[in-house]
């Protein structure tokens, strides 16, 4: 009788949606910090430019300064929010590739602040934060966050190129070898 043992190691990768939210945050948060920057630039030169109109009395407009400042305020509030939801966002990406489950409170957190972006036009953000609590509150989120960081790598054993043809003989084969998909 003849033996042979195929492979005794055991492969295991991280969660793949753990995975997967963590190089979407690593996007998302990238995307954010550059458009945070744009519109913090926007907000500094509208900034400028509301204290270059309030020094200026020769144009006279005082009250269009005011608006102008007040928009300046408003764009320099989305900056700070977009990079307080960016920074998080990186975080969260880092902590998702690490060997130790992040906690399921920041997860659901991160994704409810990724779902507000909806509401400045930003539909990727949005679509993340969905898919961020769909993990959080799903099984595998329950495992994952049960500290089953790991999984298994798929192993399918194809039976070997001497297995037997009549389809009587191939049942009582399979039945003898045992098969990850049973």
């Amino acid at each position: 009788m003849d033996v042979k043992v195929i492979s005794s190691e055991i492969v295991m990768r991280l969660n793949t949606h753990a995975n997967l939210l963590s190089i979407f945050s690593f996007i998302i948060g990238g995307l954010q910090m550059l458009l945070s920057l744009l519109i913090g630039i926007y907000a500094l030169f509208a900034g400028l430019g509301t204290f270059a109109a309030l020094f200026d009395r020769k144009a006279g407009n005082d009250g269009e300064a005011y608006i102008f400042g007040i928009v300046a305020a408003i764009f320099a509030i989305f900056t700070i929010l977009g990079f307080i939801v960016s920074v998080v966002n990186l975080y969260m990406g880092f902590r998702l590739r690490k060997p130790k489950a992040v906690g399921k409170a920041l997860l659901v957190v991160a994704s409810g602040l990724n779902s507000l972006n909806l509401l400045w036009g930003g539909l990727l953000p949005c679509a993340m934060g969905i898919y961020g609590l769909w993990f959080a509150f799903s099984n595998e989120g329950r495992t994952y966050f049960a500290g089953n960081v790991y999984q298994l790598e798929p192993v399918y054993n194809f039976p070997p190129q001497n297995a037997p043809q009549g389809f009587d003989d191939q049942q009582q084969w399979h039945q003898k070898q045992p098969y990850r998909w049973q």
